[in-house]
């Protein structure tokens, strides 16, 4: 246990007392305490011991992190500057300095990264278990168990395909042992969890390599840890495979600083095991390569280039259509550009969401040309699609975009602190300035999400789940997506729309064996309660198990 310095250790100049001294200590001690206690917990906890009343939304506990890290930042600005002495006889500095100097900075890395991953896990296993989860888990769910069965990535809720024809991603593939040895999609949630968590500790990594000072490393792993895009990715939508490859883009780009070329192939073949649009990050990781570095790696970066560029086109152009027996349904997201390019309301959505990727890291990205080229692939394709949703900050889109721009901004501060003598003289307030700034931009916390998710009512009683799991797996299910996952390890489930009664031309093109819904959730449509239970019960169904609103029927 680290305790405060003893007064006798403190040689006061002649204006500073004891009592000062203590009064400044024991005052930052209290303001370093609010501060992590509201970044931690965005003041949730103040609502729960009946402090204050709870506020109506979030944005407003966001509000109370942000002032009180502000305060606080305030607070170091000025003892900084007003007082160094005094400032470097703080506690909360000592402390700092000691645990940044004598702690091993990969130990302090590891647990970062273990925290991190420990409540991004907490958050979205609760939220499956609420039933926030849904249809993207899902897929990914039943097409692993298929796989477990001899039936390779079949997806029924895809309509019947093999899942590499929806998106070309292998990694899956390494994923089928560790599903078979534990079937449960907390499995895939918490693998996620930890794929994001690495990389807090990769970014550590690769700013002490380059910076050359523990501090700032550990600054920057604080920022990731505290960046708001990738939190979100990882516990707000569900599962998806390009996630998991993640730290292997930071892993690659690094490997390839050091000129390592096996560890870089080993890397790079993961990363587009992700997903075939991460062929254009190792597309644009080959172009540096060749335009930045030297023989032979010019070489190698012109090969890597070439061969994704390739094999983009082989998975776009004819793997995805032929799994698919048509045209891949992403083709019409880039059908026409010019909205998104030339339109006013294509401009004011792309600079807002160029602001806010990029503003949580101070904009350093688009001071170090070479890196930033590295974040465009997954820019652009985002903001040159017609889809919305690749714009929003709540989807997956972002993957592969998070660890480059955290790559660009360690690059960044790199050149231009060699570069302008003035700014090298000022490191720790330029660093402390983008600090600062990253934590403005960090938005609520995994406490807010836990406590928030925590207070929503289950969809169904534990006796209503109890009599799902009791329908055998070879018999196919077609229910409503709130009781998915207590049906879905069966080779043939689909979705019925939570909203509205069971589409009949479905139950006859595919006569599922089961139908499960909530009567009480059908809004108005051209059929009603009565009409639809009526042409269940003409194609053969009878009511096998009903609950409240809560009905299971069952093909005789």
């Amino acid at each position: 246990m680290i305790h405060p310095p003893s007064l006798s250790s403190l040689r006061t100049s002649s204006y500073h007392s004891v009592a000062f001294l203590n009064f400044c200590n024991v005052g930052m001690l209290f303001a370093t305490l609010g501060a992590l206690f509201f970044l931690l917990t965005t003041g949730v906890p103040l609502v729960q011991w009946h402090l204050i009343p709870a506020l109506a939304t979030k944005m407003r506990y966001v509000r109370l992190m942000q002032i009180a890290t502000s305060v606080y930042a305030i607070l170091v600005a000025f003892f900084y500057y007003k007082d160094r002495l005094l400032f470097n006889r703080l506690w909360v500095v000592q402390w700092a300095r000691l645990i940044v100097c004598r702690v091993p900075l990969k130990l302090t890395l590891l647990i970062l990264s273990f925290v991190y991953s420990v409540s991004l896990s907490a958050v979205i296993i609760l939220r499956h278990v609420k039933g926030e989860t849904g249809a993207d888990l899902a897929i990914f769910v039943q097409a692993l168990w298929n796989s477990t069965r001899g039936d390779f990535l079949y997806s029924s809720i895809k309509d019947g395909i093999c899942l590499l024809g929806d998106h070309v991603s292998p990694v899956l593939v390494l994923l089928v042992p560790f599903y078979s040895i534990c079937p449960r999609p907390e499995l895939l949630l918490i693998l996620q969890a930890f794929a994001t968590g690495s990389c807090v500790y990769l970014v550590g990594i690769l700013a002490k390599d380059k910076l050359e000072r523990n501090g700032y490393a550990v600054l920057f792993a604080l920022m990731f840890f505290f960046y708001l895009k990738a939190r979100m990715v990882a516990t707000i939508e569900d599962f998806h495979p390009e996630v998991l490859v993640e730290p292997f883009m930071i892993l690659a780009f690094f490997y390839l600083e050091k000129g390592a070329f096996w560890p870089f192939l080993a890397s790079l073949i993961l990363v587009i095991s992700g997903k075939e649009n991460m062929l254009g990050i190792s597309f644009a990781l080959g172009i540096y390569a060749f335009a930045f570095k030297k023989d032979p790696w010019r070489f190698i970066g012109f090969a890597v280039a070439i061969l994704s560029t390739g094999l983009f086109l082989f998975e776009y152009k004819w793997l995805m259509p032929h799994l698919l027996n048509g045209q891949t349904y992403a083709y019409s997201y880039y059908t026409d550009v010019t909205h998104a390019i030339f339109s006013a309301a294509g401009a004011r959505e792309t600079l807002r969401y160029v602001f806010g990727m990029y503003s949580p890291l101070a904009f350093l990205p688009f001071l170090h040309f070479p890196t930033l080229f590295l974040t465009f692939p997954i820019l652009l394709q985002n903001i040159l699609s017609s889809n919305e949703t690749m714009r929003s900050f709540n989807y997956h889109y972002t993957a592969g975009l998070h660890g480059f721009l955290f790559i660009s901004s360690i690059y960044a501060f790199h050149s231009l602190t060699r570069k302008y003598a003035w700014l090298s003289r000022q490191q720790p307030f330029f660093m402390g300035l983008v600090f600062y700034l990253s934590l403005l931009c960090s938005g609520a916390s995994e406490y807010f999400y836990f406590w928030s998710t925590s207070k929503i009512v289950p969809a169904y009683s534990q006796g209503i789940a109890d009599k799902l799991k009791e329908i055998p797996s070879q018999f196919s299910v077609l229910a409503d997506g709130r009781f998915v996952f207590s049906v879905i390890h069966r080779k043939h489930f689909s979705f019925l729309d939570n909203k509205t009664p069971p589409n009949l031309e479905t139950l006859k093109k595919y006569g599922f064996d089961y139908v499960i819904f909530d009567k009480a959730r059908w809004r108005a449509s051209e059929v009603s309660v009565p009409q639809a239970l009526s042409a269940l019960k003409e194609l053969g169904y009878w009511l096998e198990f009903e609950e409240g609103s809560f009905c299971i029927f069952k093909k005789i």
